[in-house]
C-alpha cells in the first residue's frame, strides 16, 4: 500500500474586491477545489470586509494517491463570487486554474497573495510558463478578473522567446518578480 503524502491544495489567499476601484463590502466568496480523481469538489467561504479585503487560509491534506504511478496529480482551484441563484454562465471568477503536482506552484502562490480584482474587468486568461516543472517547461492557464501587470508582461516575454527560439532564454532576462525564475 502507498504511504500517505502531504498534498498542498491551495496556498494562502489574500486580496481585495472592488467595482470601478471602489471597495465592495459584505460580498460572499466561494473557494472550491478538487484533487482530480481523488476528492469531490469541496467548498469553503469568506466575506469581504468594509474595505473589500478578503483572505482564505492555506489548504493541505494527506493522501495515499499523491505521486501514484496510476493517477494524476492535478488540483482544480476556483474562487468566485457566491450569488444565490446564479447560473454557471453568470459566475464571476476571481481565480480558476489547474495546479499540477502536489506542491504549491510558486507562480500561483505569488498571484494568490495579491488577488486584486475589479468586477468591472472582463475575465482574462493568463498563461504562465513554468520553467522549473519536473518534466520541463509547462504552460499553466489561469482565468481571472484580477490583474497582475508585471506577471503578464514577464509571461509575454517568455512566450515570445519560446516561439522564436524554441526555448526560454537565461531566466534572469525576464526580470521575474519575487525571485520566481
Amino acid at each position: 500500500m502507498f504511504k500517505k503524502q502531504h498534498v498542498e491544495l491551495f496556498p494562502p489567499v489574500s486580496g481585495k474586491l472592488t467595482e470601478n476601484g471602489k471597495p465592495l463590502a459584505g460580498v460572499k466568496l466561494k473557494r472550491s477545489y478538487e484533487f482530480i480523481d481523488i476528492t469531490d469538489v469541496i467548498h469553503d467561504y469568506t466575506t469581504t470586509g468594509s474595505d473589500g479585503r478578503f483572505s482564505f487560509p492555506e489548504l493541505t491534506m494527506k493522501s495515499r494517491h499523491a505521486n501514484s504511478p496510476f493517477g494524476t496529480d492535478v488540483i482544480w482551484q476556483g474562487i468566485r463570487i457566491d450569488t444565490p441563484g446564479q447560473t454557471e454562465d453568470d459566475e464571476i471568477y476571481l481565480w480558476y486554474a489547474n495546479s499540477r503536482g502536489v506542491r504549491h506552484i510558486p507562480y500561483f502562490t505569488e498571484m494568490l497573495s495579491a488577488l486584486n480584482c475589479d468586477i468591472a474587468n472582463s475575465e482574462e486568461i493568463i498563461e504562465i510558463i513554468h520553467s522549473d516543472y519536473p518534466s520541463g517547461v509547462v504552460t499553466l492557464r489561469v482565468g481571472s478578473i484580477c490583474r497582475w501587470p508585471e506577471r503578464s508582461e514577464i509571461e509575454k516575454k517568455k512566450a515570445a522567446d519560446l516561439e522564436e527560439f524554441g526555448e526560454l532564454q537565461n531566466l534572469n532576462k525576464y526580470g521575474d518578480i519575487n525571485g520566481l525564475i
